[in-house]
Order: structure tokens, then sequence, then C-alpha cells
């Protein structure tokens, strides 16, 4: 019986996998096979490589130069993937001249620049985290994406994987369903593999933050303006929106109405959705009424955040008989500040209260000065999955946390 957000099929069921490949050295040597001549340069390539790379750049700084431009230049088109072309990759030297390519495309883009500029490079082939597992015991084509693993070598301490296929995503930060899965790397050099296991990313990786400002009236209306700033997935769907002004908008609209319902939009801007090493920034302005709700001679404001990310609904059954999946690790910051009318008496504020399981933390600080109020409040998910002995625990912390997030601030004019 089905459950929400549970373990692909795979995963949770009997099943059984038959395989005619009798061990990985033979899957690899057709691997081998597909990918040759793929890396070969040509006169194009190698003057693009020398226009990518100074002189003086680190082989760190090489390897985002080369990962920028094959994310962003190159554009992601699969080709014909039912036949061969869905194994076998097309050489550099045509993935170039289309300037569009699927994901071993750009991976074989990537390692011959990379070679050009004295870097190496490895192909790699996983299945992504929502198909399931990978079955090592079970020799056989079960990969569906493939990325490029760059190993620990002289400038470069740590290897790691990139996913060029990614849309608008910083640069520093993995495809949020690579991460927790298992590799298959080829290096095409040495004609050598080896699994390799591609580790989750910090939950800073990440990150959304919305910075909410309220200036108070009277009358319980408020100016206000919402910055919005992401990392990693949140990043990815900022820069991507800015492309369409219309629909950019109209998005942003939508996002300050659930946090400030029935406002007007003064302005909206794009501070920042070009550059892949900064956080993506955009800012809106308007004016909303009803901000404060007069109760007898009080005034309530109820916390924004209820209406914009609720965590308990992803627990909504009682138990479960399978683990719950939530995703790449993540940071979430929701931080909201009101500037009270003057002569404001303060009468009741939420308290700083910190809710902890192993699998997620909650932490809210509430300060005062003046006549302001500034409510943070941070949500770290640490886990990638619950299991079903933990989600009891995680369940009742969801709930809380939803229940902080919907406080109030009373005040008396």
């Amino acid at each position: 019986i089905p459950e929400p957000n549970a373990p692909s099929m795979v995963e949770v069921m009997n099943h059984v996998m038959v395989s005619t490949v009798p061990d990985w050295e033979t899957f690899m040597r057709w691997e081998a096979a597909l990918l040759a001549g793929a890396f070969r340069a040509d006169p194009k390539i190698e003057a693009l490589a020398a226009q990518l790379i100074k002189a003086d750049d680190t082989p760190g700084q090489k390897v985002s130069k080369l990962h920028d431009y094959v994310m962003n230049e190159i554009r992601y088109e699969q080709d014909y993937e039912n036949t061969i072309a869905g194994v076998k990759p097309h050489a550099a030297p045509v993935v170039l001249e289309r300037r569009y390519g699927d994901c071993k495309d750009k991976a074989v883009l990537f390692i011959t620049l990379a070679r050009l500029v004295g870097l190496d490079a490895h192909f790699a082939v996983l299945k992504t985290r929502p198909r399931g597992p990978v079955y090592t015991r079970v020799p056989y084509q079960q990969f569906d994406h493939a990325i490029v693993y760059v190993p620990a070598q002289p400038g470069i301490t740590t290897g790691r994987f990139y996913d060029p296929t990614a849309d608008a995503l910083d640069l520093d930060v993995l495809r949020e369903d690579d991460a927790g899965t298992l590799a298959l790397v080829f290096d095409p050099v040495a004609e050598t593999h080896a699994w390799i296991p591609i580790p989750f990313q910090s939950p800073d990786a990440h990150h959304a933050t919305f910075d909410l400002n309220f200036v108070m009236h009277e009358d319980g209306s408020a100016d206000g303006t919402l910055v919005v700033r992401g990392r990693g997935t949140m990043g990815s769907r900022l820069r991507q929106g800015a492309r369409n002004q219309a629909k950019f908008e109209k998005w942003i609209e939508g996002l300050v109405g659930v946090v400030a319902p029935g406002a007007t939009i003064n302005s909206i801007r794009a501070v920042e959705v070009t550059d892949l090493t900064k956080e993506a920034v955009l800012e809106a302005t308007f004016k909303a009424p009803d901000v404060a709700q007069p109760q007898g001679k009080e005034m309530s404001l109820q916390l924004p955040w209820t209406r914009l990310y609720r965590v308990s609904p992803s627990y909504k059954l009682p138990n479960r008989r399978y683990d719950l999946l939530r995703g790449a690790p993540e940071t979430v910051d929701m931080n909201v500040s009101y500037v009270l009318p003057k002569r404001s008496k303060m009468l009741r504020l939420p308290k700083t209260e910190v809710v902890e399981t192993s699998c997620t933390r909650f932490e809210r600080t509430v300060s005062k000065r003046r006549n302001q109020v500034e409510v943070k409040s941070q949500i770290i998910r640490k886990c990638e999955r619950i299991s079903p002995e933990n989600y009891a625990a995680q369940r009742q912390a969801a709930k809380r946390v939803d229940e902080l997030n919907a406080e109030t601030i009373n005040f008396r004019r």
C-alpha cells in the first residue's frame, strides 16, 4: 500500500533482477567502447580552452570556469534517448558545434576541455536518487544520468562531482537528485573504473532566506519589503524565473500575496540573478492592508510563516511502514521585523525557543528594541529520510514548529 513520499518501489518490494552481463569489468569494456573517440579535441575546442582559462588561474578556478561554461553555454537537450544515442555520447567537437547535448554529451565536452587545461577529469554514471539504489551485485545498464568527477590532484585537495546539466545552479552546489547516490566512475586515460559514493552536501548548500519587514501604521496597514535570497535549489529557481519578466513578476506577486494577503505591489527588482558564485537575490516592496488585526483595544500580528512554509503536512500519517523521503538537506531562514507605530505598548511577544530532533533543528530568536520587534527563525533539515522508528518524534517536532510559526505579537496603540 503506497505511502506519501515513500522510497521507490524497488527498495521496498520483493523482486528478482537477472542480467546476462557476467561482471562489471565486462560492462565497463562496453562503456569504454561507447566512449571511444568521444574525448577528441579539435582547433575550435583548443581555442575555447585557451579563451576560458588564464595563465594564472588555479586548478580550482579552472574547474569552476569550465563548469560555468558547459552548464550555461551548452543547452541541455536529449537526442533520441530510446536508441543507441541513449548510451553513446557525441564526440566533444560535435557537442561544441551544435551547442547542445544531453548529460553524457555535456560531460564529454567538460572532460575534453579539462584535459586541454591540464586537469584530470573522469566520466561518471549514476542512477538519480528518486529512482532507487544501484544494485552492484547485478551488473547491467541501470544508470539514467552521466556527470563529471574531478579527483584530488595538485591544487585540488578533495575530489568532487560536477553536474553540467544543472540549470542556473550555484557552481559549488551539486544537483539535488545526484547527492546520496553511488557513481560508477571511469577514468578514460587509465581505462580503470571505481565505485565512488556521492555524499550529501551540508544543509547550507540548499539555502533559502526570506526577510520580511513591515512598517506599521495606526490603522493596521503597513508598508512592506520582502527580500528573498537563495542558494542551491532556491537560487536556481530564482535565476530561472528572472529570465521571463512577466512570469517572474506574477510569481513574486503571488509570494507577497501569501505572506501579506491583499498586498499591492509597488516594485519588484532582481538584485542578483546572473553570478553563479553569489546567492540569488530579489526584492519586492508593497503596501498591505490589515497586517495587524484589532482585538478590542489591542492589535494582533500573526507571524506570516505558517502561510508560506508549513512542516507538518509531510507528517500527516499517524505512523509509517516505510521511510519518509524529505529530499537533500536544506536550510530555510524566515525573518520578520515590525516597526510599530510610535507610543505603542507591547503586550505579548513570542518566546525564543529551540526544537531539535536527530534530523531537524528549528531555532527562533525574538528581540525588541524601542518600537521594533524582530523574530528570526531557522529550520535545518539534516536527513534525506526519516525512518519509521524516528517518525513519531519527528512528527511531534513538526507540529510544534508550525505552532510556533503561527504565534502572534500583541500590542496596544
